[in-house]
């Protein structure tokens, strides 16, 4: 095992403290992330078909794309105004980030099972679309009458045999019997939380100390109030000024899951990848 290898396997676990590198470093090595990615995954050359078929080949692809472009959103932030980065927003596209790269570790387990799953809950998905667009279909609102109406119209309506019939192929599927012999549905396409995903590939640590800290940003609770309201000699006051801890714990969270899905993609599609993720990480 290499000593780019041994290093790699911190980077699953890396907290800005225990890697005291500066606020630029830490920009740097994001943009260091970015390059690599391109290189090595959008050459169309570099990316095999995978042998478990092109759901799950698919969805890594997507996974791949969805991480890269919010990593790379959040540098292009920062590039556009460094002094009014919204931190905040930044965070919430993180969350979503983990989520991304927490569903393709618990994917990778079982590739086709789990892939297929998860592309066939799209079907679910869709009936739930329909069965709430008619739901509200005759509400007083004229604008949301309007809205419905049209979305309606323009796609559930003319596909709702084709939408009801692909349901009824798969929701036996994506149903479970209780202790009382009562059949409920999934809660999601695994029917399982993302914390109980997490654990099973290893991610219990950063989804306790990343994804619980990144939620408060998407539920909106005081720790996202406590980023816009300071103090100084003259008061309280409110400011959408961008802080340079935030900035750095942006960064450094954005390096840490981007490095972890990166590694799992070169793994999975047999590209060489560790020992220039370990170089990226590399500031001596």
């Amino acid at each position: 095992m290499g000593q780019g290898t041994r290093q790699l396997r911190k980077i699953n676990v890396l907290f800005m403290p225990l890697i005291p590198l500066t606020l630029v470093q830490h920009i740097e090595l994001v943009d260091r992330l970015l390059t690599l990615a391109r290189k090595k995954f959008l050459a169309g050359e570099l990316l095999k078909f995978h042998p478990e078929g092109t759901e799950y080949t698919s969805l890594m692809v997507c996974f791949f794309l969805h991480i890269a472009s919010g990593v790379d959103t959040i540098m292009r932030l920062y590039k556009l105004n460094s002094t009014w980065f919204p931190t905040t927003n930044a965070f919430v596209i993180l969350r979503s980030v983990f989520e991304a790269d927490v569903t393709a570790h618990y994917i990778s387990k079982q590739p086709k099972e789990r892939a297929v799953s998860f592309v066939k809950y799209g079907r679910i998905l869709k009936k739930k679309r329909l069965d709430t667009l008619l739901k509200h279909n005759q509400t007083k609102d004229e604008t949301w009458n309007q809205i419905i109406s049209a979305e309606l119209k323009e796609y559930y309506i003319p596909n709702q045999a084709k939408i009801e019939g692909k349901y009824r192929e798969v929701k036996g599927s994506f149903e479970f019997v209780t202790k009382e012999g009562k059949v409920r549905p999934y809660c999601n396409w695994a029917n399982k939380t993302l914390r109980d995903m997490a654990k099973e590939v290893d991610h219990e640590i950063e989804y306790d100390i990343f994804y619980t800290y990144l939620s408060s940003f998407t539920h909106v609770d005081i720790q996202l109030a406590d980023r816009f309201l300071k103090s100084d000699n003259n008061g309280l006051f409110w400011t959408c000024r961008a802080d340079e801890v935030s900035v750095a714990f942006v960064f450094s969270y954005a390096a840490t899951f981007f490095s972890c899905f990166l590694a799992l993609m070169g793994r999975q599609f047999q590209v060489e990848i560790e020992d220039d993720l370990a170089r990226c990480w590399n500031f001596n």
